[in-house]
């Protein structure tokens, strides 16, 4: 009855294992799509800045040319 309540603990045991392990690999594919998502986040506000600047330049050579034509 001892090692039958053995073998049911270290059946017990390896699922808790397996279950670290697999855990442990989830948190490893969640910490590879964050960094792929902050590296997605940087790209797009990088670029969010770059249209502002344009669109703020675009903006001042209208008025600019809007100036030079009277209006």
């Amino acid at each position: 009855m001892v090692a039958e309540f053995k073998k049911r603990k270290e059946g017990i045991l390896a699922l808790f294992e397996t279950a670290r392990k697999d855990l442990e690999s989830l948190n490893a594919e969640i910490a590879a799509e964050k960094a792929s998502n902050a590296e997605a986040i940087a790209k797009l506000q990088a670029e969010q800045k770059e249209l502002e600047n344009l669109s703020s330049s675009n903006k001042k050579s209208i008025n600019t040319l809007a100036s030079f034509l009277g209006k």
